[in-house]
């Protein structure tokens, strides 16, 4: 498998997606290939109507907020370093300028026209990073009418906190349509308490391609079934004879 290069890998007009484990490198991939969008004039990608580089136009979406804000101090060291390397009688470049200027810096007038690309993209402005959450929060609230979302909202770091509501709201609903089920799960001693509820979401969503298996019968058969198991024994029940029995 070749090793991946941002400086040579061919880019798909308007998107590109780089999917990678963790720790590999997705950062110091993410920040050259802005760089690479910035000097390459073949990329075109982000140049505006004047035919220079804006940042303004580039979009990186990654995972975390961590990962974010270094990618946000990290695409604007690089270009300050490249705009200093591509700079006649600079000193060595870092190494992961390096590239830059064995690509797009081979002659003095290409130095100089790198160099012109890399400031008038530093001078454009930020270049939008947000984790993948953020950008979503951020396309909701512009287009709320058309989502159909207020125009201002918050997003959960994590979704236990709904996960769990949903679980009670499923459980209520179940137990108010069947009281005799509500009295049994409440006594306890019976597998399908809330808790037990909220195990059995945890072990189905724990591994990919879990299938949840329907039961043979439905929980309303099951209910009535059972009503009538108690209406039976409460039929021949004798509180006397079995205070008796016990007392055997």
């Amino acid at each position: 498998m070749p090793s991946f290069d941002p400086y040579s890998v061919r880019l798909a007009p308007g998107v590109t997606l780089v999917e990678a484990s963790a720790g590999t490198g997705k950062t110091t991939a993410l920040t050259a290939l802005v760089a690479r969008l910035a000097v390459d004039p073949d990329a075109g990608v982000l140049d505006d109507d004047a035919g220079w580089p804006d940042l303004r136009r580039a979009l990186v979406v990654t995972f975390t907020r961590a990962a974010t804000a270094e990618l946000v101090t990290r695409i604007r060291r690089t270009l300050r370093q490249a705009v200093a390397a591509f700079q006649e009688g600079a000193a060595e470049a870092p190494a992961a300028i390096q590239p830059l200027l064995d690509r797009w810096g081979q002659t003095p007038d290409d130095r100089a026209r790198s160099r012109a690309r890399l400031a008038a993209a530093l001078a454009s402005g930020e270049a939008s990073v947000f984790t993948i959450d953020g950008f979503c929060k951020r396309v909701l609230e512009r287009s709320a009418f058309e989502s159909g979302e207020p125009f201002a909202f918050s997003v959960a770091d994590s979704d236990a906190e709904l996960q769990q509501r949903a679980l009670a709201e499923t459980w209520q609903a179940r137990v108010r349509q069947h009281p005799l089920l509500a009295a049994v799960a409440v006594a306890g001693g019976v597998p399908w308490t809330l808790a037990r509820l909220a195990d059995g979401l945890a072990d189905a969503t724990r591994h990919a391609g879990t299938r949840l298996v329907p039961p043979p019968e439905a929980l309303s058969s099951a209910v009535d079934r059972y009503s009538a198991a108690v209406a039976g024994l409460a039929r021949v029940w004798d509180e006397a004879e079995a205070v008796a029995l016990l007392d055997d």
